[in-house]
């Protein structure tokens, strides 16, 4: 069986488009310096740690306890006592303005970047 030209394009075609479905997204967003973390409570600030710090941290106090885990200049919660546990199951986060976010502990995780993030849009 010979393929005809209309079926060597189509193939060529849909090759190039899997090849280009599959080129990670990082080669077209804008990269960002990901220094630090900041944790909160409520409104205040506990502490910031450097990225590069790998280790667990420890967050305890009356409503309950947290334990972050710094790896690879990423952040995720490894163990937390609330009932659902959907902090733990957001995974780790690695870009500026990601949070992750606690909700019966009333604890918000938020990545920090050297770079202001500009205005994509203004909506009014």
């Amino acid at each position: 069986m010979l393929l005809k030209r209309a079926d060597k394009f189509l193939i060529i075609s849909l090759l190039s488009l899997a090849l280009f479905l599959f080129i990670p997204n990082r080669a077209f967003t804008k990269r960002y310096n990901s220094t630090s973390i900041t944790v909160y409570k409520g409104n205040e600030i506990l502490f910031k740690k450097d990225l590069n710090d790998d280790g667990f941290y420890l967050i305890k106090d009356a409503e309950g306890k947290m334990s972050l885990q710094i790896k690879d200049n990423k952040v995720r919660v490894a163990d937390s006592d609330c009932p659902r546990k959907i902090c733990i199951q957001q995974g780790w986060i690695s870009q500026p303005g990601q949070v992750i976010y606690c909700v019966p502990n009333n604890i918000m995780v938020e990545i920090d970047s050297k770079n202001k993030q500009e205005i994509d849009s203004v909506l009014r």
